[in-house]
């Protein structure tokens, strides 16, 4: 189970990795392309989406696997769905 979860884990460092080093390819790319007044616009559009990637995840991940894992050594498994959907919608 332990090299499983490794493994994940690493295959979603690299998707992480490679997603940020394709969107800064990409800025770097609209930068050069971009004159002087679209660069400032460019980066006022990005603070919305900055400001929600530093703030979507309050730990909601882990207390939902904690709470299933819980619930599941519990035999309670009919209030799992209630937790995936809660956590999806916060």
């Amino acid at each position: 189970m332990g090299k499983t979860s490794a493994t994940g884990s690493f295959h979603l460092l690299l998707g992480v990795a490679g997603s940020t080093i394709i969107m800064a390819i990409g800025t770097i790319a609209l930068g050069m392309l971009l004159p002087a007044e679209g660069v400032g616009l460019y980066g006022m559009a990005l603070i919305p989406a900055t400001m929600i990637n530093f703030f979507r995840d309050w730990g909601v991940n882990s207390a939902i696997t904690k709470q299933i894992a819980s619930l599941r050594g519990a035999n309670k498994d009919a209030e799992i769905h209630d937790v995936i959907v809660s956590g999806i919608v916060f």
